[in-house]
């Protein structure tokens, strides 16, 4: 399930087709992107949900421009041939290497894009960082690539894929979340006894990315997922991933 921020979600929502389908929805902030002709760039390529988002665009006649962490000539060197295999990628998907770390280094990818899908974010399940470190990252690494996005001056459109941890624990009896709804920090602590702060890295960052986009008039839609899962698009036989 997807909820959406910042305006109500059906309208959100339908706002965001306009990215994928041929003909677009008639919205006021339809990103307008032509079928077969637009260039749009997704962060965190080689995750379950981006790599499914890929897929999809090539299929749907996009230029993709992925950006991954490793790749053949970097450090790590990582096999992302079920990508570069997929049908059209060969004319279409170009991989950029770019990390969170490193926000300018997403500025190559995102030049001439109108549209661009952020689903790049730093993993710590396991807290073996620091939390502000790891915030840092995710907070800085997400407004340089909004950053990029204004300052490409194509980019009509982004859309941030946070969390259904940004709004579940606001310590109040909500039966019914919406766009009002955010976690509160301090309560989500209380409850923490394993030490998981990935509730509290998204929350943060999804604040700061929206606080931004108002701040410089820029076009942000955020999508509020809750369990994503299904099979991997690397196809190994049995494999089931779920985030």
């Amino acid at each position: 399930m997807f909820n959406a921020r910042p305006e109500s979600s059906n309208e959100t929502m339908e706002g965001c087709k306009g990215v994928l389908e041929p003909e677009g929805i008639a919205t006021k902030r339809s990103m307008e992107v032509t079928l077969g002709k637009g260039v749009v760039c997704v962060t965190g390529g080689t995750g379950f949900v981006a790599s499914w988002l890929i897929t999809r665009l090539l299929e749907q006649g996009y230029t993709v421009r992925a950006t991954v962490r490793s790749y053949p000539g970097s450090e790590g060197n990582r096999d992302i041939s079920y990508l570069t295999d997929l049908p059209e990628a060969k004319e279409k998907l170009e991989i950029f290497n770019a990390d969170l770390d490193k926000p300018e280094s997403f500025n190559e990818a995102i030049k001439g894009c109108t549209g661009v899908f952020h689903l790049a974010h730093p993993a710590n399940y396991t807290n073996k960082e620091p939390e502000e470190t790891v915030i840092k990252r995710s907070v800085e690494g997400t407004l340089g690539i909004l950053k990029a996005c204004l300052n490409s001056k194509t980019v009509k459109r982004v859309v941030y894929t946070s969390s259904i941890s940004t709004v579940l624990y606001s310590g109040k009896d909500q039966q019914v979340l919406d766009e009002s709804a955010w976690t509160d920090i301090d309560y989500f602590r209380s409850l923490n006894a394993v030490g998981n702060s990935s509730p509290i890295v998204k929350t943060k960052t999804e604040r700061a990315a929206l606080e931004f986009a108002e701040l410089h008039g820029l076009d942000l839609v955020t999508l509020i997922p809750s369990l994503a899962t299904g099979i991997t698009i690397d196809f190994l036989p049995g494999r089931i991933w779920y985030t």
